[in-house]
């Protein structure tokens, strides 16, 4: 029976990883002591973290969570936090209007606005839209990327 429990906690750690965000809760199927995985409903949209600072290179690194671009975020004034859509940001390709998006030790937001903007456009059109934080990720297919505007909820 404890060994159950170890491969059920075991395999909720590695759901959250995988997964992002979503927080993921270990149950035991009592029928057949097999392990279940169960989503736990959030408060949140998007709910992520900071998990470096710098340039493309630390959003490549892909750590799940999301990269403080000072570089960007310096120049057009406001915060910029970008994460690639397979290492946890696929959900800000769905935020709407009225989202709510929580990032841990920075603070509760509400989407403002959505904009799509391609690979190695100019900067400049980011610092138009409102809101003081913005959180990107890439479109799945193209050269597309889908930039959330943020204003504190």
């Amino acid at each position: 029976m404890a060994t159950s429990k170890l491969i059920a906690t075991a395999l909720a750690a590695i759901a959250t990883a995988s997964f992002g965000a979503a927080a993921i809760t270990a149950n035991t199927d009592a029928a057949n002591s097999a392990p279940v995985l169960a989503e736990t409903a959030s408060a949140y949209d998007f709910e992520s973290y900071i998990a470096n600072s710098g340039g493309q290179d630390a959003v490549d690194e892909c750590t799940g969570g999301l990269t403080d671009m000072t570089v960007v975020g310096d120049y057009i004034g406001k915060a910029y936090y970008p994460i690639h859509n397979y290492c946890g940001g696929r959900p800000i390709l769905e935020l709407e209007v009225g989202a709510t998006v929580y990032i841990a030790e920075v603070g509760e937001f509400t989407v403002v606005a959505t904009h799509d903007v391609l690979r190695g456009d100019n900067a400049d059109a980011l610092a138009e839209l409102p809101g003081t934080v913005l959180i990107q990720t890439c479109h799945d297919e193209g050269d597309g990327m889908r930039v959330a505007a943020l204003e504190a909820a």
